[in-house]
């Protein structure tokens, strides 16, 4: 009863041995409900690191990898995202061109150039023994659900995982990147190779603040 039969891979990585609850909320449907502006439309608000990391994630995501890139033509993908209020004048500012300008001219962003197939933002949902996630001696499973950022095939038929990190890391702490993501990283292999019925090949992180790619296996 303490643990849950359906989870995310975001809880998973910040809560493997804590157990979330929620509480319900009743809505009465025969009074008027107005709302106000959403936060993240709202100017005055603080940007939280989080949000920025979202934010480079967004734009990362936008990205046509057939299309060779210069610090002009991201700014141009940031303004048309501003114009549409998707994000605010404030949050287009937080966004650092250079990084996403430096990720354009990366092997990742080279090969997925030449890929056979490139697949973004892949959810899934993958059936898990909770034993493998939760120290308890169970059998039943747990539903993992989870968005993968980036996986292509290559020419070779190779699958290659890639997963964006906004982290803060110090210059040659790279391994601390591996520990924090394996179980995430090792989730998102499963589902793909589930889905592909392939096994995954190679597995990196992209480190936006090093501007470098990090071997995971």
């Amino acid at each position: 009863t303490q643990i849950e039969a359906k989870s995310s891979v975001s809880k998973i990585k910040y809560a493997v041995n804590n157990i979330s609850s929620y509480e319900g909320h009743t809505v009465e449907t025969n009074k008027n409900i107005s709302f106000s502006k959403p936060k993240f439309l709202k100017e005055d608000i603080e940007i939280s690191q989080a949000r920025k990391g979202t934010l480079t994630h967004l734009i990362l995501q936008k990205l046509n990898e057939k299309e060779e890139y210069t610090l002009d033509k991201i700014k141009s993908i940031i303004e048309k995202l501003t114009q549409c209020e998707i994000i605010t004048e404030k949050e287009a500012k937080c966004i650092n061109i250079n990084k996403i300008y430096t990720f354009t001219k990366s092997d990742i962003f080279g090969q997925m150039k030449n890929a056979k197939r490139v697949y973004k933002e892949q959810p899934f949902y993958i059936n898990i023994p909770a034993n493998s996630i939760y120290d308890e001696d169970i059998d039943e499973k747990i539903l993992v659900q989870g968005i993968i950022d980036l996986f292509y095939i290559t020419q070779e038929d190779k699958i290659i995982l890639v997963d964006y990190k906004t982290d803060y890391v110090a210059e040659g702490k790279e391994e601390v990147l591996k520990e924090k993501y394996q179980k995430q990283l090792e989730l998102y292999k499963m589902a793909i190779e589930g889905m592909m019925k392939k096994k995954v090949d190679n597995i990196y992180i992209y480190s936006t603040y090093l501007e470098k790619t990090v071997k995971i296996m």
